[in-house]
């Protein structure tokens, strides 16, 4: 994350990281197919996204409010396989804000 903050500052992009919506590595750990991803992220959005609000409004304000593009990174190739998509669900189902995430 070092190394990305300063290639995102160094071309005047506003990096951010944002810890509690991450997932904790050990329960990253054995996952290797579709099916672990799936149920790791079931648990995630009932077990941690309820009580991450305040970070998913913050984010929320950013591209509603103030006009930003957000980038939700991970180390994940496949988006399938990630959290961020999670995350993007979640600060869509606020107070009905519209979101269409685009994955790269």
């Amino acid at each position: 994350k070092g190394t990305l903050r300063k290639a995102c500052e160094g071309v005047g992009i506003q990096y951010k990281h944002m810890r509690e919506l991450g997932i904790a590595s050990s329960d990253r750990r054995n996952l290797e197919t579709q099916e672990d991803y799936d149920r790791l992220f079931t648990v995630y959005e009932r077990d941690n996204l309820p009580f991450q609000i305040a970070a998913l409004s913050m984010i929320k304000s950013w591209i509603e409010q103030e006009g930003h593009r957000v980038a939700l990174t991970c180390f994940e190739e496949k988006a399938s396989m990630c959290h961020r998509h999670c995350v993007a669900k979640a600060i869509g189902q606020l107070n009905g804000f519209a979101l269409a995430p685009l994955h790269l």
